[in-house]
């Protein structure tokens, strides 16, 4: 190893203070600048030594073989190539990749042994006989008609196989009727088209003598005023003709005037011509078989091959004299055998970096200064030809320090600081915070405007009358059916009536409790979706305080405004509570997915009251079991109430004051709308937060310390956990994959009792909240992973676990 390889060596100052290296961490803009003043906890330094050890290898798989070459190319390789024997002249002088194509120089010619020196050999595609077989008809003398494909038939061309056409003449097979243009009936010829015959008959009045006895006088008064004295007078039927004319039917055409014709026998059509009624004609050539005889043929399915002339060979068209160019001297006649191929060099770096202090992945190859190297060139023909190792320190600083409650590790490898995770400005924060509030990270939807959610309130009314309509007619249906059935049991009148004004209601109540309710206000913001149903409370009260209409009328109107109060009442809870989950959902992926800093670092700034309340207030469970409540007992109970009286009305509009007074009919749709109402106030002042059903105690949240550094996560005892979510931290610790799905099932094996979303879930988030336990994607899935906060816990609370599981459980690593 010579001495002038250590020119790189440098000045060195030694290690630097902790303190100083937070000063230099605090002066990157994108660390917290206050770092400056962070506790440290502890640090190392050491000299890193890093050993490079460069390869470089020689691979000569062609050297023991030799190749033949047609005596040209062989003289071409020899001039653009390196000898075989001087192969490794060309061989890199340091560590670079490079290949060396070579022949073995000098060699000598010697007679082709395939073409024995001639340079031509026996044609294969002939045989040396100038001829073969003729690949049109294969030696046949005949090959496949090509117009009958060997078929001895073909297609006729006049119908192009579509022998039966449609007859261009007619649709159907006839035509009008020319004679009687289509009519079907022609002019009877008996009555001159009239349907009457008249013929003369005498007067049977008068019988033929034309005249009567005066009617005034009976023919007995000389002097009668009437008939002159005349006695008689003119008869008057026939006008003293003595004959009448008498109409009666034609017997030819029935008093029709007309009689069906000859020439299509009264069916207005007659056979086409073309088609002789048939609808259809067939080909003329083929005669409806869709084939004719194939004439280039002559039927026999084969022709004379004309490529060949009959003779079955044709000339052969690779070679001219029966003899072709010698493939392996490329018609030359002489070949030489020698050495060929390409020398490959090839590079490899191998990097050992003896290192406690820092991750070699901080490391870079420009840091320390060269302390050693050692170079041997012991350049083999194939393996190992040269090599090198050197040897480099590099001065390293470990610092862990803590900072607002947490505790970070940074890195000052050869002069320059390095880390993985430092504390963030507080502007850095506040912008990150300010921006997703801003572009809507956290919103549930883009809320209408006033005018907006007004112009879609007919849409909505629909929706609202269908279903307190579904509920009012299944009402109605239970109320005329159970009249019938409760009039048919032996039950006294009060029982009746009593029984009869429940089923209704209960009906309403059982069918409501099975239906959700919508959800579909996207009014949050400025609640105008409330507006047409408290217009239409307002007009019944009006209705009810002037006595428009008849006292149960007007209880119907109260029903039914209440019925449509409480669906949209129920429908703009259930939205709240959506909205509210929503929001606490998206409050946890901006800290666990989205938030360039650790969660601890938002607490004690006043920006973070722009994020949504992780525990809001009133609690979505809360909100969906009022919203559960005023859907049933509002739009059931009320609109099950509105189908008795409607059915009521329409029987008897005085039946049910009969047996329940008028302010207790009124009174139960008033008592459901204070109820409802009251439901909907719980927006304003909030509910209980609780999420599990469950008789378990809920976990306290971790305690906090007074210093305004410690956020209390740093300590693993400040962390106070329920028995089920220390045994979920010991589960997330001890399975290798420790999803959702594994743990529910390790928890249920292990402790024997159900585990559902509800509590699993909440929990995690608790001890992920704690610093317990991080988050990390797993493609479609999240799994956790303890933290080193978590295992402290899991040490210091062994004996404990112990008693919860089994004695033989191990203690968590």
């Amino acid at each position: 190893m010579s001495e002038d390889l250590f020119d790189d060596e440098r000045d060195w100052d030694g290690f630097p203070e902790p303190q100083s290296v937070l000063t230099e961490l605090a002066s990157d803009p994108d660390v917290d600048s206050g770092v400056s003043a962070a506790t440290v906890i502890e640090s190392e330094s050491e000299l890193v030594e890093r050993r490079v050890r460069r390869t470089l290898t020689a691979n000569d798989p062609d050297a023991a073989n030799r190749s033949s070459f047609p005596a040209p190319k062989y003289e071409g390789l020899v001039a653009s190539r390196r000898g075989f024997e001087s192969r490794y002249d060309d061989a890199p002088t340091g560590f670079t990749d490079a290949e060396v194509p070579y022949v073995e120089h000098g060699r000598p010619a010697r007679e082709c042994g395939r073409c024995t020196g001639s340079g031509r050999e026996t044609c294969n595609r002939c045989n040396g006989t100038e001829k073969h077989t003729c690949r049109t008809c294969g030696g046949d003398k005949e090959r496949t008609c090509p117009e009958c494909d060997g078929e001895t038939r073909k297609t006729c061309p006049e119908c192009d196989g579509d022998a039966i056409e449609e007859c261009p003449e007619c649709t159907s097979g006839t035509l009008g009727c020319d004679v009687c243009d289509g009519t079907g009936t022609e002019e009877c010829q008996n009555c001159d088209s009239t349907g009457t015959l008249t013929s003369e008959h005498q007067c049977p009045r008068c019988d033929g003598r034309s005249a009567i006895k005066c009617p005034d006088c009976d023919g007995d008064d000389d002097e009668c005023d009437g008939c002159d004295g005349e006695v008689v007078v003119d008869c008057p039927r026939c006008d003293g003709e003595g004959v009448e004319d008498v109409e009666r039917d034609c017997p030819e055409c029935s008093g029709d005037g007309s009689n069906d014709c000859e020439a299509c026998g009264g069916t207005a059509e007659r056979d086409c011509d073309t088609c002789g009624g048939e609808g259809q004609i067939r080909c003329s050539r083929c005669h409806g078989s869709e084939e004719v005889r194939c004439t280039t043929c002559d039927e026999t399915g084969e022709i004379r091959c004309t490529v060949c002339d009959e003779s079955g060979n044709v000339e052969c068209d690779v070679c001219e004299d029966g003899r072709v160019t010698c493939d392996t001297c490329e018609g030359h006649g002489e070949l030489v055998e020698a050495h060929e191929g390409t020398l490959s060099f090839k590079t490899d770096t191998v990097v050992n970096l003896n290192a406690t202090a820092v991750p070699t992945d901080h490391v870079t190859g420009h840091d320390g200064w060269e302390a050693e190297r050692e170079r041997r060139d012991p350049e083999t023909d194939g393996g190992l030809y040269r090599e090198e190792t050197t040897v480099d320190e590099i001065p390293v600083t470990r610092v862990r320090y803590r900072h607002g409650g947490n505790e970070f590790v940074v890195f000052q490898i050869d002069g320059d600081v390095r880390y993985d995770d430092a504390p963030k400005p507080t502007a850095a924060l506040r912008e990150q915070v300010e921006s997703a509030v801003e572009d809507g990270f956290f919103e549930y939807d883009d809320d209408r405007t006033l005018a907006e959610t007004i112009k879609a309130g007919p849409r909505q009314f629909v929706g609202s009358v269908v279903t307190v309509g579904v509920v009012a007619g299944i009402a109605a249906v239970i109320t005329v059916v159970g009249s019938f059935l409760l009039a048919a049991l032996p039950l006294g009148s009060s029982i009746t009536d009593t029984i009869g004004i429940a089923l209704p209601v209960v009906g309403g109540v059982l069918y409501a409790s099975r239906r959700r309710p919508s959800r579909r206000i996207a009014t949050a913001a400025n609640g105008a979706g409330l507006l047409a149903p408290a217009v239409g409370v307002v007009l019944a009260a009006v209705a009810v305080v002037s006595a428009v209409g008849s006292p149960l009328l007007r209880v119907v109107v109260v029903a039914a405004a209440v019925a449509f109060w409480a669906d949209r009442v129920a429908g703009r809870l259930a939205y709240e509570s959506v909205r509210l989950s929503h929001a606490s959902s998206q409050r946890r992926t901006f800290i666990a997915d989205t938030l360039d800093a650790r969660p601890s670092e938002l607490d004690g700034h006043a920006f973070t009251d722009r994020l949504p309340d992780p525990d809001p207030s009133p609690a979505p469970t809360f909100l969906d079991r009022v919203a559960a409540v005023a859907h049933t007992g509002g739009v059931g109970a009320t609109a099950g109430y509105l189908g008795l009286l409607v059915v009521t009305l329409v029987v008897d509009p005085t039946l049910l004051l009969q047996y329940v007074p008028y302010s207790v009919a009124l009174g139960g749709p008033v008592l459901v709308f204070a109820g409802v109402t009251l439901g909907l106030a719980s927006i304003g002042f909030g509910g209980s937060a609780s999420t599990d059903e469950s008789s378990e105690p809920q976990p306290a949240a971790p305690s906090k310390s007074t210093d305004p550094l410690d956020d209390g996560r740093s300590d693993p005892t400040a962390v106070d956990l329920t028995e089920r979510q220390l045994l979920l931290l010991y589960f997330v610790d001890t399975l290798d994959e420790a999803h959702g799905l594994a743990l529910t099932d390790r928890y249920e094996e292990q402790i024997g009792t159900e585990l559902n979303h509800g509590q699993l879930y909440p929990d995690l988030d608790t001890l992920r909240d704690a610093g317990l336990v991080n988050k990390v994607s797993a493609g479609r899935s999240d799994r956790y992973v303890t933290t080193t906060e978590g295992e402290a816990v899991l040490q210091r609370r062994h004996a404990e676990l112990e008693g919860l599981v089994d004695a033989a459980l191990q203690p968590p690593q």
